[in-house]
């Protein structure tokens, strides 16, 4: 290996290793029945695991330190230099997420939550989400007996010839576990609800990641963000704009419809709307989640935003980020968060001028990518017909997030169709860019070629 790979990556798969089996052990502890009487222990953290995983990362990392002579990067979080290791990057065996065993015909893909912006015909890709919510206020816009989620996957897996199908997620309500009872028995095909942790009210034996040898004939999709380099890569905001960005210009799809929005790592204030009525710069903290850590503002010029940012140049995060305790203590210690500069995308407007985007729900692996359903999601309040100067200090009506008051609709049978066509032209480019990243299958006999 050492002939292979350098002294700094050598040390980083090393962490990683660590961090892999470590995170293992300390979920497949979480998930026995000895912890289940423990307050505070069910779904969605047991909060007794992740100081122990965080900090037994730290001392593993300032080893590494002094046995490499150096500050290694991304202390106590080496999922984020992924981007530094040599393709191709293999996955844990039990935290695959896209994968495919010819020979055993075992698939694991993902589902992810795709939040769209469509402005002039194209579809912007805001974010990825693993660990996509799925809410009960989402389902009451289906009457079907079975959430297309549900009956979506089950297609699928009949489709591919599979007679299991794992569902995996970190927790399923009753509902979906009598949904996946029906569907199977529908579809005419096993399927087996897995969950991460314990949880009281399912009852379900809790898995804390796939099994170590996944059983043939059998379709896994994994939902939940699980932390690790593939994980990182799908859903970060900065590594998945550059990805985006650099696929859709390679494929260059006849008349494609997706779009991605540029990231800058220095402040860069974009030309203002002639509308006067939209912001013109969008701040993100990367890593987060949840529609944290957003600023939004409209500037004339950079000083302008500097200083309502209150953006020095040292280079740290602005300011106006409102950071919870725990995050500032980590940012001053560790430097792991960046922010992120985009410019910021109109968004239609509802019948009653309300902006709103779209979130996608997509099946995708190295075999199949699938449209499974999509929504809109529309902001609580009217765009203004006129926005002043200056950072927005209540940006619901520009941050649509169900988490910022914004409600669900459906859409109709053209969006949908509409819809699916962009989660296949999606799915064409997280499967080049995941390829050209990650080891996707086995590797080769080199004697029977397979």
């Amino acid at each position: 290996m050492s002939s292979v790979y350098d002294a700094a990556e050598l040390s980083l798969r090393r962490r990683l290793k660590f961090s892999d089996e470590l995170k293992l052990a300390l979920e497949s502890l979480a998930s026995t029945a000895l912890l289940k009487h423990i307050p505070g222990t069910a779904y969605p953290r047991p909060p007794l695991t992740y100081p122990f995983e965080l900090a037994a990362k730290l001392v593993f990392d300032l080893v590494e330190c002094a046995r490499t002579g150096r500050i290694v990067p991304n202390i106590g979080k080496p999922h984020m230099s992924v981007l530094d290791l040599t393709p191709p990057v293999k996955q844990h065996p039990r935290y695959r997420g896209y994968w495919y065993d010819d020979a055993a015909h075992t698939l694991i893909g993902m589902h992810l939550g795709v939040d769209l912006i469509r402005n002039n015909g194209k579809f912007y890709v805001l974010e990825n989400n693993l660990d996509a919510a799925i809410r009960e206020t989402r389902r009451q816009i289906y009457p079907d007996a079975l959430d297309p989620i549900v009956s979506g996957l089950a297609s699928i897996a009949k489709a591919g010839g599979f007679k299991v199908l794992v569902p995996y997620a970190s927790a399923w309500s009753e509902q979906y576990l009598r949904e996946f009872s029906l569907a199977g028995r529908e579809f005419g095909i096993e399927i087996r609800p897995a969950s991460r942790r314990y949880r009281r009210r399912t009852g379900l034996h809790p898995t804390a990641a796939l099994p170590s040898k996944q059983t043939p004939d059998t379709m896994y999709a994994v939902f939940p963000y699980r932390g690790g380099p593939l994980d990182y890569f799908v859903e970060e905001k900065r590594i998945t704009g550059q990805w985006l960005e650099q696929t859709i210009g390679d494929l260059n799809i006849p008349g494609g419809c997706l779009a991605a929005i540029p990231n800058h790592r220095e402040l860069t204030v974009p030309p203002l709307d002639e509308t006067g009525r939209w912001p013109n710069l969008v701040v993100k903290v990367s890593p987060s989640a949840q529609s944290r850590d957003i600023l939004t503002g409209r500037f004339r010029n950079d000083a302008e935003a500097r200083a309502a940012l209150g953006l020095s140049d040292r280079g740290e995060l602005p300011k106006a980020f409102r950071l919870r305790w725990h995050d500032r203590l980590g940012e001053a210690v560790f430097g792991t968060r960046q922010a992120v500069y985009q410019p910021f995308i109109p968004p239609e407007l509802d019948p009653n001028g309300h902006p709103q985007i779209v979130r996608l729900h997509v099946f995708v692996s190295p075999t199949t990518h699938r449209f499974l359903s999509a929504h809109k999601v529309i902001s609580s309040r009217p765009a203004p017909e006129t926005l002043p100067f200056g950072l927005i200090e209540d940006d619901k009506t520009f941050v649509v997030n169900y988490s910022r008051g914004a409600h669900y609709a459906r859409l109709n049978e053209e969006e949908e169709q509409e819809m699916a066509a962009v989660a296949d032209e999606f799915g064409q480019i997280l499967d080049i860019a995941v390829r050209r990243r990650f080891e996707t299958a086995p590797p080769s006999d080199p004697c029977t070629g397979h």
